[in-house]
């Protein structure tokens, strides 16, 4: 599944009631709201990380939604690998960050943050 139709998946999942209640939370990003909820974009992520290559999808994904920042921080969140490796992803995803929903939303997601790795830190330069 191309990232085209990964963004066309995510079109079909939209409510245009719902769009609209975001764009007045988020000021200055109407135009790259698609409106999901969620608990549907975290279901949406699920399924699609079994449907692709989710490293590959992370490395090259052009994002432009803001939707699609949440997708990437979900999808990041659920990566199988070592600390290091999924620290590099989260730095990848922090610096996506436009807006405060985008990191509210997302921080829950991440379990690897735990006291085994407090000793972690990011340079976000």
């Amino acid at each position: 599944m191309t990232r085209f139709e990964v963004r066309g998946e995510l079109f079909k999942l939209k409510e245009e009631n719902y769009k609209i209640f975001s764009e007045k939370l988020i000021p200055n990003h109407n135009d790259k709201i698609i409106g999901i909820r969620l608990p549907i974009l975290k279901k949406f992520a699920k399924e699609i990380s079994k449907k692709i290559d989710v490293f590959d999808y992370l490395d090259n994904e052009k994002i432009y939604y803001h939707e699609e920042i949440l997708l990437y921080g979900f999808l990041t969140s659920m990566l199988k690998c070592d600390t290091d490796k999924m620290y590099y992803y989260i730095e990848k995803f922090s610096r996506l960050i436009d807006n405060w929903a985008n990191c509210d939303s997302i921080a829950s997601a991440y379990k690897i943050f735990s006291d085994k790795n407090k000793d972690k830190s990011f340079d976000l330069d």
